[in-house]
């Protein structure tokens, strides 16, 4: 936020109202994200392959252990970038 507000020269007042715009608009994606994860409890793949293709399947990652559906990342970086 600091290079933004540099390159935009922006004063003291427009710089914060803009941290804090940002950071409103980052809890309620987090809040909506979460919120449409837990509604829709979407199974993630490892999940599927499990239970209907091979019990023992394991991913070269470790899946996180919440819905896959949506993409908290993709939320809140859309959020903050608008």
């Amino acid at each position: 936020m600091g290079i933004a507000a540099q390159k935009a020269k922006a004063d003291y007042n427009t710089t914060v109202y803009a941290v804090a715009k940002t950071a409103i608009a980052l809890f309620d994606g987090f809040i909506q994200c979460w919120y449409v994860k837990y509604k829709y409890n979407t199974a993630r793949p490892e999940t599927v392959i499990n239970k209907y293709i091979d019990i023992n399947w394991r991913p070269y990652l470790q899946t996180p252990a919440f819905p896959e559906y949506t993409c908290g990342h993709s939320t809140i970086s859309s959020a903050a970038a608008e």
